[in-house]
């Protein structure tokens, strides 16, 4: 008998460098550069990193994409982490 893993697998991350916008729910923008990027969210470096708070909901704009629903989890100097709130579309 298999034991249950304590946490779930994390989706697989591929490392991406791509130029993107987050959109904060008071109408923030930011120029981001989107890295690691999985089906359950990605890492945005941006200067102004300090100025997102965890748990703000935001939006995602990569390149021509539609923009993606997500929430900050994490900020780091100069690096957020971001949940994807839906699945993205395939890129």
């Amino acid at each position: 008998m298999t034991r249950p893993e304590k946490f779930p697998k994390r989706p697989t991350r591929i490392g991406v460098s791509l130029q993107g916008t987050l959109t904060t729910f008071d109408d923030r923008q930011f120029v981001v550069r989107v890295r690691d990027l999985s089906a359950g969210g990605c890492k945005v470096d941006l200067p102004d990193a300090e100025k997102l708070l965890a748990w703000e909901n935001v939006t995602l704009a990569i390149g021509g994409n539609e923009k993606l629903a997500g929430q900050v989890r994490w900020t780091s100097g100069t690096q957020a982490g971001v949940i994807f709130l839906a699945p993205p579309p395939p890129l």
